[in-house]
This record gives structure tokens, sequence and C-alpha cells, in this order.
């Protein structure tokens, strides 16, 4: 909804931390998306575009598909604890005598046990701010390996800025261990969990349910790529073409057509979408999609643009790959 949005986001993540785009390299689609809320549904996910006429949609209402992000990020924040806790009691065990107190060097010296806890807790709190647990980049793309790794050095980078305020001599050691075994235990643990969640898309689950607006041809493709690539997590609930297209009881390539671009909003509140697709730049002005999105304000249902519509959305784009 134009620079007063929240931000933009295909993986999407708030406006306080930037936002996302999706790309479908199939077939030439690249899509930013802009995150106005959350939300998740499942849908089937044919493998293949000859699959697709066979389709049909399941829609579940907003409510409750809710339910599979939040407990995949509570997954991803066990197994975050346990890599954090395993890395630094590592790095404690090795270096000092854990039967024994040692202290830090300097001035200012607190017990190792109580750097080791405050670590740990500021590791987890990095790991949330960053939103490396965000449903928008958990799955697919680069984005949600990344994150974690920049969060995670960013704080090491603050720990030795702190230690040399306080003049605090933390054991060089210390940090060598627990910093990068740490960071290997994460990513380890975040790609497990990735190759689990693209098993359950692949079945069908775990998705994000969208409505494709646009003029028929592009809509054809776009829902013909989804469907292709699966692992993203996304499946089309229903379709919006052009006025002089629509017809009652249509679908296209076996998706409901519910009515015309001008009821996309409408819409996709009725049928429980998590995200509206515009499909091409040629099948909405760009006022239509600053009002689209005012539209969906509130909702918690995201906007998703071709890169040719970007700039009506906002210069804030992090592109995620569709197809892998």
């Amino acid at each position: 909804m134009g620079p007063r949005g929240r931000g933009y986001s295909a993986t999407g993540a708030p406006a306080d931390n930037g936002t996302a785009a999706t790309t479908a390299r199939s077939g030439g689609w690249r899509v930013a998306v802009r995150t106005v809320g959350a939300g998740d549904s499942r849908v089937p996910t044919p493998r293949a575009a000859d699959d697709v006429e066979a389709l049909t949609t399941r829609v579940i209402p907003r409510a409750s598909t809710r339910g599979w992000s939040q407990r995949y990020a509570r997954s991803l924040l066990i197994t975050d604890c346990a890599a954090v806790l395993t890395a630094v009691g590592v790095a404690y065990a090795v270096r000092f005598d854990i039967e024994g107190f040692p202290s830090v060097s300097g001035e200012f010296s607190p017990s190792y046990l109580s750097v080791s806890l405050v670590l740990m807790v500021a590791w987890l709190s990095v790991l949330a701010v960053g939103h490396t647990r965000d449903r928008r980049v958990v799955g697919t793309g680069p984005d949600e390996y990344s994150r974690v790794y920049a969060m995670t050095w960013r704080l090491f980078a603050a720990v030795a800025v702190v230690a040399y305020l306080l003049r605090m001599e933390i054991g060089r050691g210390y940090l060598a261990i627990a910093a990068p075994l740490g960071l290997a235990l994460l990513l380890a643990s975040r790609f497990a969990w990735r190759q689990w969640l693209h098993r359950r898309r692949e079945a069908g689950e775990f998705t994000a349910g969208i409505l494709v607006v646009g003029h028929r041809p592009k809509v054809a493709g776009l829902i013909a790529t989804l469907h292709q690539n699966p692992r993203a997590g996304y499946g089309v609930v229903g379709v919006c073409v052009a006025s002089g297209e629509f017809a009652d009881g249509e679908r296209v390539l076996g998706v409901p057509v519910f009515g015309s671009m001008e009821d996309a909003a409408a819409v996709a509140v009725r049928i429980g979408a998590d995200a509206v697709a515009v499909s091409g730049a040629d099948a909405i002005t760009s006022e239509a999609v600053r009002r689209l999105g005012w539209d969906l304000e509130g909702t918690g249902i995201d906007l998703a643009l071709t890169l040719t519509l970007v700039d009506v959305a906002g210069p804030r784009v992090l592109m995620h790959p569709v197809n892998g």
C-alpha cells in the first residue's frame, strides 16, 4: 500500500525488519509481496501443470490457518535453544574447570558461568529480534540462513565492544569455540527442519493460500508455476480476472474464479486467502494497486506484486525464490 504500508514481503517480514518478495523463476515470474499480516492455509498442490486441471481447492478459515506457522516456530525455538546451550556449554567445558567458578579477567570480572548465561539469553534474543523464525522466510530461499548468520555475528561483535568498554578480558578461546560451533548447529538444525517442511508441503500441507488477480493467460501461468513448486509453500485457492473475462462458475486450470479484479480484496477476505497476488503489470494500474493495498490493510492478508510494480509498493524488497 505504498510508502505508508508496513513493508513488503513474499516471504514477507514486518516493516521494522525490512521486507520480502517471492520469485518464481519457472515461466519468468518474479513478485514482491507486501506484508499486511499473517496467516497460512492448506491446499492441494499438484507437482506438474498437467495435474492442475484436476485440482480441487479446499479453503480453511483464517482463524485455523495460523496454527502451523506458530507450531513450526516453536519447534525451531526448541532446537535453537538446544544449539545455543550445546555451543556455550561445550566452550565452557573445554576452556574451564567445570567444578570451579572461573572469573573473567579485567576491571570488571563476573564469573564465566554468568557470562555464559547472559550470552545464551542474548543469542536467543537476537535470533528472535532478527525474525529468523518468521513464516515468510522459513522453508525456501537463503534468507532464513542469512538472518541466522548475520544476527549471530552481530551478537559476537557486540560482545567484543561491550567487553572493551567494560574492560573485560573474555577468553578468546571460549568465544572462538562458542561462536562457530553455535552457528554450525543452528544452521544444521534449520536445514533439517527445512527438509521436513518440504516433505509436508509436497503433501499439500503447511502452505499459504493465494488469490491470483490478473488477465487469464498470466493467471494461468502463475498458477502452473506455483503448483510446479510446492516447496515454496504457496497454493492458489481462487482467481479474480478482468471484468470482461469473468463468468460465474468458471475455473482457470481447475481453480475457481470468484469475481473480477475490482472485487479482489472482498473475495480474499471471504475465502480466507493469505495473500493476493497480482500476476502482471498489465493487469492493474498503479492507483488500483495502492487502493487494493489499502483495502487489505488490517485484514492480515499479504499483497504480492510483480517486480514491475514494486516501485508502486515501496523500495524495500527482499527476494525469495518460489522454486527452491
